[in-house]
């Protein structure tokens, strides 16, 4: 049962990281253009241009799939035997949870005042590193514990008595 449930749960930890990789790639592809067409702006100016709906799209995306690769991974993790990786993915999921309770606390501001992104999603857009480093680093850390191989199971004990040698027969003859 447990196998089972961690192997649907390590399925979903991919599906987290490609979803998360999905959203950095539009975040990013959306800075590059926005880049391009400004010449002699910075590539740090051309993503805080935030064009949208291309760029709100994209931390959505990645908050969404890192959110879901630690879960997940936090889950496959659990139902592994390996008490060191239960061990290591605690405090990793500790830095999530505070960093979505500090983003949903009350007196967040909930809407900015163009009205395109929103409670998480602002500063996730505001504090990319912050959200990089407490978001989407232990979604990382977790899926890599959640997708690394399991360690070798120890061989079986032997169950066979060894093989001591025949005693020597009567038959043979002794001389040469």
């Amino acid at each position: 049962m447990l196998t089972r449930l961690a192997d649907r749960a390590r399925w979903w930890t991919w599906a987290g990281l490609a979803t998360a990789g999905l959203g950095l790639t539009v975040a990013l592809l959306t800075a590059w253009v926005e880049y391009l067409a400004h010449p002699g702006t910075s590539l740090a100016d051309a993503y805080r241009a935030g064009r949208t709906p291309w760029m709100p799209m994209g931390v959505a995306i990645s908050l969404a799939g890192a959110s879901l690769a630690l879960l997940s991974g936090t889950l496959a993790t659990l139902a592994a035997r390996n008490l060191a990786r239960r061990i290591l993915v605690l405090p990793l999921v500790g830095l999530a949870a505070w960093w979505w309770a500090s983003v949903l606390a009350p007196g967040t501001p909930v809407v900015v005042p163009d009205g395109w992104l929103a409670g998480p999603l602002r500063i996730a857009f505001e504090q990319p590193v912050g959200a990089a480093l407490l978001l989407l680093g232990p979604a990382l850390g977790g899926a890599v514990l959640a997708l690394a191989g399991e360690p070798p199971a120890p061989p079986p004990p032997p169950r066979l008595k060894p093989v001591e040698p025949p005693p020597p027969s009567p038959y043979r003859d002794a001389s040469p």
